[in-house]
């Protein structure tokens, strides 16, 4: 029966008292089965020995989260859902980090043509984790800055090249190298290769180089020491 004298409100049907609480929404998605809590299931993200800004952002992709233009359109935050890149197709979160033919010329970079499994599967977590089985570090690097590219393009409208994301990556991940040391997981640790002083009154000539991938930006670079280092 209705009662007159009362207001109409919002009542909870999930707590006897109709009243909203954490506890009870918790515990009716519980009853309801729409809760996951396999929490362990993303823990080989949290476990990634890099910055935690990387960690976070590979949690965002993998749960689509990163605010691609499908996504802001879904939430009304843009007019479209078309990749502001290329202009071609719906910006997801695979188009955008891998699709898009701004990001698959870096790719290419990696000599990864021929990679079937890179290329072709849709599922985002599955291509996040065998990236980061194939590739390590790089894969987590490269997606980090081509995801930085394509901000730069959209929100800010500087571009940048190929091989300035390409050298943005490297000393990224130089760096996570240098900081964190071995493998993404638990690895073979990085070898540090020191310098050897000459035991006469000669000097040293100590040269290096690096390439960043096949037909990539280059350098090398050399250094004449005596044996005091100077």
């Amino acid at each position: 029966m209705v009662n007159e004298g009362v207001p109409d409100c919002i009542t909870w049907k999930g707590d006897l008292n109709v009243v909203y609480t954490a506890r009870s929404g918790y515990a009716w998605l519980l009853n309801n089965n729409m809760l996951d809590l396999h929490t362990d299931s993303w823990s080989w993200i949290w476990k990634l020995k890099v910055p935690q800004k990387l960690n976070f952002f590979l949690w965002l992709v993998c749960h689509s989260a990163i605010p691609t233009n499908v996504l802001r359109f879904q939430r009304h935050c843009a007019g479209s859902d078309i990749c502001s890149r290329c202009g071609i197709a719906s910006e997801t979160v695979l188009h955008c980090l891998r699709d898009c033919n701004k990001a698959r010329v870096i790719w290419l970079k990696l000599d990864l043509e021929d990679k079937k499994w890179f290329w072709e599967d849709v599922n985002v977590t599955h291509w996040i984790q065998n990236g980061v089985r194939a590739l390590d570090r790089v894969f987590v690097t490269m997606a980090w800055w081509i995801w930085r590219a394509r901000c730069s393009k959209s929100i800010v409208n500087q571009s940048m090249t190929t091989a300035e994301v390409l050298h943005s990556a490297s000393l990224m991940h130089d760096n996570i190298q240098h900081c964190f040391g071995g493998t993404l997981g638990n690895g073979n640790q990085v070898k540090w290769v020191s310098w050897t002083p000459p035991l006469t009154d000669n000097v040293v000539l100590n040269v290096d180089g690096s390439a960043l991938g096949n037909l990539g930006l280059a350098g090398y670079g050399g250094l004449i020491r005596d044996r005091d280092g100077k």
